[in-house]
């Protein structure tokens, strides 16, 4: 539920709350009015109720409007031998793939590294591809998760581009502080991250999953390295602000789609 939804929700319960107010007060003092009054606030808070359910349909056809858009584009642009895997639920959201994409084929990494393996290593894959070189390291959480990515990889001629790596949980330290992140054992030999897409550890495996990422890949990323986060939500964006504060050097550029995404960059 966006923020939008959130707030007629809310005036909705609001302005049924303050009807059924009301309609008792009506009912002790307004006697044989009480009726007449009733109804008019019914009439009123229905009018209301369903002015906010139109803001909330026009809202949700703006949306899957912009999707079905961003996924023809994307489509368009990659040229897939096989049909993508859905983008829904926890998968990469289509409007998030094509700037995803777009950023890989103007960054042309040489190495790229992705946190969370799916839609996202597939779109990686092809821009590589398109470039001619260049290799995905993919860290997964769940095996079965990066079972069916390399089979995808495989499906879409990308497996030589992208590398899925079993990555589970582990607690790690960063600056005396303890987190659970990725097992970063996988990347011990990887050096010289041009991008790097950060799409967890899921946030349903526990808080603040993200918040050890950009300081322990940060000694491996090139200078002028670019740095992804999709579905940004409260939790990621105080990671976010941390990190802005701790790596004064970084600047964010907020984006603006269905799930949210944020790219840090060094400099200006």
């Amino acid at each position: 539920m966006n923020r939008f939804e959130r707030r007629d929700l809310f005036l909705s319960l609001v302005g049924a709350s303050l009807f059924f107010g009301a309609a008792v007060l009506a009912t002790i003092f307004a006697g044989r009015c009480a009726p007449a009054l009733i109804a008019s606030g019914l009439v009123a808070v229905l009018v209301l109720t369903s002015i906010a359910m139109l803001r909330q349909i026009q809202t949700r056809s703006d949306e899957s409007r912009g999707l079905v858009e961003a996924s023809v584009a994307l489509y368009q642009a990659i040229h897939p031998v096989a049909p993508l895997p859905p983008m829904t639920g926890y998968a990469l959201a289509p409007d998030a793939a094509l700037k995803l994409y777009d950023l890989v084929r103007r960054k042309q990494p040489r190495v790229a590294v992705e946190m969370g393996s799916g839609v996202s290593s597939i779109v990686i894959g092809y821009a590589l591809k398109a470039q001619g070189s260049g290799r995905l390291f993919s860290l997964e959480v769940n095996e079965e998760y990066a079972r069916r990515t390399r089979a995808e990889l495989e499906v879409h001629g990308l497996s030589e581009y992208v590398t899925v790596l079993p990555a589970p949980l582990r607690d790690v330290t960063v600056d005396g502080a303890h987190w659970r992140w990725h097992d970063p054992a996988g990347l011990a030999d990887v050096e010289g991250i041009d991008l790097v897409f950060d799409d967890g550890p899921p946030r349903v495996l526990g808080p603040h999953l993200r918040e050890a990422a950009l300081p322990l890949l940060l000694p491996k990323l090139s200078r002028d390295a670019v740095y992804m986060m999709n579905f940004v939500a409260a939790d990621e964006r105080r990671t976010v602000s941390d990190w802005l504060r701790r790596f004064p050097d970084f600047h964010a550029e907020w984006l603006e789609t269905k799930k949210g995404n944020v790219i840090l960059r060094r400099g200006n």
